[in-house]
């Protein structure tokens, strides 16, 4: 099917062809961009009451097939679903069968992707949604799971997305809950000036770095400029848009709103249903490009912007604005806190420079241009999963946001610091140097490299349960004990992390910055793609860059390497080190 090739007017061509008895196959991949902008399929599938989703399909039969009974297809067909819709809400009375936990996703994705005017009983299904009881989730009032729950969530929260106007939403009760009351009545215009770091090019939409293995996606125009993006960047505008406001965006540019990506909270159009932290994203490159934007109708929230707010103005006026949240704006980093965590701040500036030095520590030392590693941690009630998780923002649970900004618990290594590194080491490691099972070793790197070279512990404090003399002693032990091969190497994650602690004790950081430029200078094809090739360029670079061969080492701590990586090595002096060098 096409993507981006299909001319226009072969739209009307196709229906019409198909409209007297043709006969149309297609097919297409389920991780295009938009399917209702980019994907010409569904202009040609709609009006036959088809809609394509972004959405991989899985297996429905015991035996792994698709389940195709009429049955399936009369219980997902969109017209059907939402009269079965109307008849629970406006019959209290009808009991609520399981198997229609289904039909708030349906409602979603036929509200989203179909034309309303084609959507039979829309009104009704308006109408109705008002028997609904409010949902108020709290910490003391979690929200069970239920099929009705599922329900109600998934189809209120896709009525006020997709289908009211915006001018008449109104605010979520469960909004004054969490993110919190907005203690303010002035609605205010900022003006925000941002500058886009981008390169404009000809003829191609690079989608894997520079010169990644994918290569180019070709788009037929021959003169179209396209904006080339190396890593996601938001741009905060100090506004806070509270729930149910109406707030006016006006900019050139297509936009992400808010802060939060979590499935749970994703009411983020401009009709705030719950609230809005204003950011605007936009791809990162190279080169750069000016705009503005102005929003209407938003509320000043509590943010300091490092290099334009004064610490003076921040403890006098600022820090006292009513928006519930806030944000601390440097150079490398933004933190998303509640505003009363950010209230107890008396020095913004300070933690700003100690978060944008954390970054840009690791910049170099993973060979990262520091003009292009921007960090943002975003704190939530209800994270994607764990305590804290990696990517762009990094989000992290309420209870991690207080220590965020306290600068005596970010110096310490007590392990209150240790999961923001971590962290940071997940959106730094390569999965190319990274051996099968060892997601959460390697990130570590990271964390041991920041509280030893940056914060200034010494190596065995980085991690004391781990890394202290006697633990240390007992971790070996433990592993002689239970027989040391590959499979028991993976299974425990600090006791992987103590054979990459072992390589800096031997051969210090400054090792492990070159071995990583010089994987960032292999050519893509050169990239190890499986575990076996992994463990053997790990083998070839590292005793490279260190002029010994750590063959011997590697397998004295069960990770296996080939006899042709060994061979490649095999004119390097033995790094006299083994596993058992821990015990002397």
């Amino acid at each position: 099917m096409w993507q981006y090739t299909l001319e226009d007017n072969l739209i009307d061509i196709i229906k019409q062809y198909v409209s007297e008895g043709g006969s149309l196959v297609t097919a297409m991949t389920s991780w295009i961009a938009d399917v209702n902008w980019d994907f010409y399929g569904n202009r040609l599938t709609r009006d036959a009451g088809m809609i394509w989703l972004s959405k991989y399909t899985f297996a429905t039969s015991p035996n792994g097939n698709l389940n195709t009974s009429t049955a399936l297809l009369v219980d997902t067909h969109s017209d059907l679903v939402i009269q079965n819709v109307i008849t629970i809400l406006t019959n209290p009375e009808v009991e609520f069968p399981g198997s229609y936990n289904q039909l708030g996703g349906i409602i979603k994705n036929t509200l989203q992707h179909l034309p309303h005017d084609r959507i039979g009983e829309l009104a009704a299904l308006k109408n109705a949604i008002s028997n609904f009881t409010a949902i108020i989730p709290s910490k003391e009032n979690p929200v069970a799971w239920t099929p009705y729950n599922k329900f109600q969530v998934d189809t209120e929260f896709s009525l006020w997305a997709y289908v009211f106007d915006p001018q008449e939403v109104t605010a979520h009760p469960s909004s004054a809950i969490f993110p919190g009351a907005v203690n303010s009545t002035e609605r205010v215009q900022t003006v925000a000036e941002i500058s886009i770091r981008y390169r404009q090019f000809h003829t191609g939409l690079k989608i894997h770095g520079e010169d990644g293995p994918w290569g180019k996606f070709e788009k037929p125009e021959p003169n179209l400029q396209a904006v080339e993006g190396y890593s996601s960047h938001w741009y905060s505008t100090g506004s806070y848009a509270p729930p149910g406001t109406l707030v006016t965006v006006g900019l050139w540019a297509a936009s992400n709103i808010s802060a939060f990506t979590n499935f749970w909270c994703l009411i983020y159009y401009i009709e705030s249903f719950w609230w809005i932290d204003l950011h605007f994203k936009r791809r990162l490159g190279r080169g750069y490009s000016d705009f503005e934007c102005n929003v209407t109708g938003s509320v000043v929230s509590p943010s300091f912007f490092k290099g334009t707010t004064s610490v003076q103005e921040w403890r006098d006026t600022i820090r006292h604005f009513g928006a519930p949240w806030s944000e601390f704006v440097g150079e490398r980093v933004v933190l998303s806190v509640p505003a009363d965590v950010a209230r107890t701040v008396e020095d913004p500036f300070e933690i700003l420079v100690f978060w944008d030095d954390v970054i840009n520590s690791i910049s170099d030392f993973a060979g990262v241009v520091r003009s292009e590693n921007y960090q943002r941690f975003v704190f939530d009630a209800d994270i994607g999963g764990g305590y804290m998780h990696s990517g762009f923002p990094i989000m992290a649970l309420l209870g991690s946001a207080g220590n965020s900004v306290n600068l005596t618990i970010m110096r310490q290594n007590v392990g209150n610091n240790w999961g923001f590194f971590h962290e940071l080491g997940h959106n730094h490691q390569w999965n190319e140097w990274t051996f099968e099972g060892g997601t959460e070793v390697t990130c570590n790197i990271f964390s041991m490299y920041v509280m030893n070279q940056f914060l200034g512990h010494p190596m065995p404090d980085t991690r004391p349960h781990v890394l202290l003399p006697d633990n240390l002693r007992r971790y070996i032990t433990q592993y002689i004990s239970d027989g040391i091969n590959y499979p028991n190497f993976q299974r425990d994650y600090d006791r992987a992390l103590i054979f990459y602690y072992q390589l800096e004790r031997i051969f210090g950081w400054a090792a492990y910055k070159e071995v990583f430029q010089r994987y960032r200078n292999l050519p893509g094809d050169e990239l190890p793609w499986n575990d076996d090739d992994k463990r053997d360029t790990w083998l070839i670079i590292f005793s490279t860059v260190v002029q010994r061969n750590i063959a011997e080492l590697m397998k004295s701590w069960g990770i296996p390497v080939s006899a042709a990586a060994e061979d490649q090595v095999a004119h390097l002096p033995d790094s006299g080190f083994t596993i058992y060098s821990l015990l002397e």
